[in-house]
């Protein structure tokens, strides 16, 4: 295994499991936002309209931090490795160059300068 391989498996699974942690801050938010605006609040002496806007500006912060960090690395080093790794991918229907038709071949028998008349 080489070591772009194990980076891209490495940052593919951090961003499932960043994801996940994400989805499920997300979640808790949404179904408990008042005991949790509520015991957040006393804890650290804030309105309720404080501790909701404090929790929009995590979940957008942590969403940026999860893309940059974890999702940006997988998906270039997927394409470090695709470009690396894959065979040619054959065109249905084009055939490669090779000077084997009489006009390829008078293609690339031009010569290079022509005598002036």
């Amino acid at each position: 295994m080489n070591s772009v391989e194990t980076f891209r498996k490495f940052f593919g699974w951090c961003t499932v499991i960043n994801f996940g942690i994400f989805m499920f801050a997300a979640v808790a938010i949404l179904l408990m936002r008042d005991w949790m605006s509520g015991l957040h609040g006393s804890m650290f002496g804030l309105d309720q309209e404080d501790v909701l806007a404090s929790y929009f500006a995590y979940l957008g912060n942590f969403k940026i931090v999860i893309i940059v960090f974890n999702l940006v690395p997988y998906l270039s080093l997927r394409m470090m490795g695709a470009g690396a790794s894959a065979a040619p991918v054959p065109l249905h229907g084009v055939r490669p160059f090779s000077p084997t038709s009489a006009t390829q071949r008078a293609i690339v028998s031009v010569p290079r300068s022509h005598p002036r008349s």
